[in-house]
């Protein structure tokens, strides 16, 4: 999903922007850990710190449980002070005080103002929920025997010290296909 016109790739209206992304409702188990990832690509007005009192250019999630009136803050791009730095990054939310509930998630992106709005946006992928087991706190204790994967460690936004592990396939990896997968039929 991106946020941002695409012929300009960027969100710049001359006015305020305001995004509200609803998702559908999730049953969430009782008594496993859980996990939410996405991958976030975000370039939007900079944050000074993640003690920022404003609200400006900021993605917040939210989880709504069925039937309350309230919205919990799950988490927001304040942690990464509104941008990763032109690259896409796995985002890793523990989401142990919503198992046990039913509830949908929601996305809310407000400028607030038309001022500083002349970047590219933001772009969601992979947007996940998941049982996870084991935690870890390095990159090592998540290392597999597949020479086709990269394993690391991503940790929790709302919880920096652990994490989960998170593989990534090696593109054009064929050692684990078939014979002659690769043969580009050029004998040189």
């Amino acid at each position: 999903l991106y946020l941002g016109d695409p012929q300009l790739l960027s969100y710049d209206t001359g006015s305020s922007v305001k995004l509200e992304l609803l998702s559908p409702i999730f049953e969430l188990p009782a008594n496993v850990a859980l996990q939410l990832t996405f991958q976030l690509y975000m370039l939007t007005e900079i944050l000074p710190s993640p003690l920022y009192p404003y609200d400006h250019d900021v993605l917040f999630l939210y989880f709504e449980p069925e039937g309350e009136e309230t919205a919990h803050e799950v988490w927001s791009s304040k942690s990464t002070l509104n941008t990763t730095g032109g690259q896409w990054l796995p985002m890793a939310i523990d989401l142990s005080e919503q198992a046990g509930t039913n509830g949908r998630f929601r996305f809310v992106f407000d400028t607030l103002n038309s001022i500083d709005n002349d970047n590219p946006g933001i772009y969601l992928d992979d947007f996940s929920i998941a049982t996870i087991c084991p935690y870890c706190k390095t990159d090592e204790e998540c290392l597999n025997e597949n020479p086709c994967t990269v394993e690391s460690c991503v940790h929790f936004t709302n919880f920096p010290d652990i994490g989960t592990c998170f593989s990534t396939d090696v593109e054009d990896c064929c050692l684990n296909d078939p014979e002659n997968f690769c043969d580009d039929q050029d004998p040189c």
